[in-house]
């Protein structure tokens, strides 16, 4: 039923923002802000690609703040695993 109302690129915007906050041990007593943008696959809007060749080219881009720390990154959706790990690694660090 979900899967009707179900928007793949909201659903990855959330699951990086969470999972930097889970990677730096954020609560509500942390001044962290997580912003990431889904962008589209590449190529022709009306061809009708495979769901999963279409996940695969999409590039997403993260910005990320904790403290006066600051990074911005874009990768790979297949990337997300090690840019993620990146990500929370610079912001944790001192």
């Amino acid at each position: 039923m979900l899967e009707k109302i179900n928007d793949e690129p909201t659903r990855l915007r959330f699951e990086i923002e969470r999972r930097v906050f889970a990677g730096i041990e954020a609560d509500c007593s942390v001044a962290v802000g997580v912003h990431a943008v889904v962008s589209e696959a590449p190529g022709d809007r009306n061809a009708q690609p495979s769901e999963a060749g279409k996940q695969n080219n999409r590039r997403i881009k993260v910005s990320a703040m904790l403290e006066e720390k600051r990074i911005d990154k874009e990768f790979a959706i297949h990337d997300m695993d090690s840019a993620v790990e990146e990500i929370t690694r610079y912001l944790l660090e001192r």
